[in-house]
């Protein structure tokens, strides 16, 4: 039974317009697919295969819709090219490395970074599926300087991607030693373009990759959320203090509506945002010119 209903659940799924009531409906086929199989291969609307495992709760929408938070998506269509160098910074089950590898093709390359170990699991078993040659994975941690730390990885695996180098607060985590690298070690050569969400880490991420950011000066798109930030004793407005200092300017990602706001500092209530991150010389491309709002 629970086979017959996922499949007519699928097949309207992946058909109708998308709207909240597909979503929600996604979401309640859950627990049916679940029971019927944890996990499986998906073919994207676009193409590609991802391995999308229903015990961890990232994949709901992917498994059943065939697609992945598709502002971001679209955003990423628009701003890599062929030939382009992409780094993934924190890429659990492999959506933006594929797009990457995808959108970059055979002359690009695309580094992902993934060191927590159900999601580098994932990763491997999306990037078996496809045939991509110019992708290099990395389990290690980002962070300001060489070591080694403690990766946090939430008891559960609804939560795979909110692992952390250091516990959350009063959540049950299971640890393990980590080898954290600087980006600047990790990536040699120009960057065109990054996307870092690694759940609070990513000053220190930043700190780790002057280098390479004073040299490529790359498009970025970063989470910069208050709650994860003041895990690490620090505000979103750091982050937009440290890319400034590069020369960036700075979009707020609606992701519902599909919008950029232009952004100059988040307001001290603001929950924070992704942000689209790309220097002052460079103008946005057509499509996404039509998505700002003031």
């Amino acid at each position: 039974t629970d086979r017959l209903v996922l499949a007519a659940a699928d097949t309207y799924l992946q058909h109708a317009p998308m709207s909240s009531g597909q979503m929600r409906l996604a979401r309640s086929m859950r627990a049916r697919a679940i029971r019927s199989a944890a996990g499986r291969p998906v073919r994207c609307r676009d193409g590609r295969w991802v391995y999308a495992d229903l015990r961890t709760g990232m994949c709901v929408d992917t498994y059943f819709t065939r697609r992945y938070e598709p502002a971001l998506t679209e955003i990423f269509e628009s701003i890599v090219r062929s030939g382009d160098t992409c780094v993934d910074v924190g890429a659990c089950f492999g959506w933006y490395t594929t797009l990457f590898a995808e959108c970059a093709g055979p002359r690009g390359r695309v580094f992902a970074i993934e060191p927590n170990p159900p999601a580098l699991r994932l990763l491997r078993s999306t990037l078996g599926l496809n045939g991509y040659t110019n992708i290099t994975v990395s389990g290690c941690a980002v962070g300001e300087r060489r070591g080694r730390g403690h990766i946090a990885m939430p008891d559960s695996l609804e939560i795979i991607g909110h692992a952390v180098v250091r516990p959350h607060g009063g959540e049950a985590v299971d640890e393990m030693s980590v080898l954290i690298v600087p980006l600047d070690e990790l990536v040699h050569g120009h960057v065109d373009v990054m996307k870092v969400d690694i759940e609070g880490s990513e000053l220190s991420f930043l700190h780790g990759a002057r280098a390479t950011l004073a040299a490529s000066r790359p498009w970025i798109v970063a989470e910069m959320a208050t709650q994860t930030s003041r895990r690490f004793g620090y505000q979103p407005n750091d982050l937009l203090d440290e890319l400034g200092t590069y020369g960036y300017k700075f979009y707020a990602v609606d992701e519902v509506r599909a919008r950029l706001r232009p952004l100059v500092r988040f307001a001290s209530d603001d929950i924070g945002a992704n942000v689209l991150c790309l220097p002052f010389e460079r103008a946005l491309p057509p499509k996404l010119a039509r998505w700002v709002h003031y």
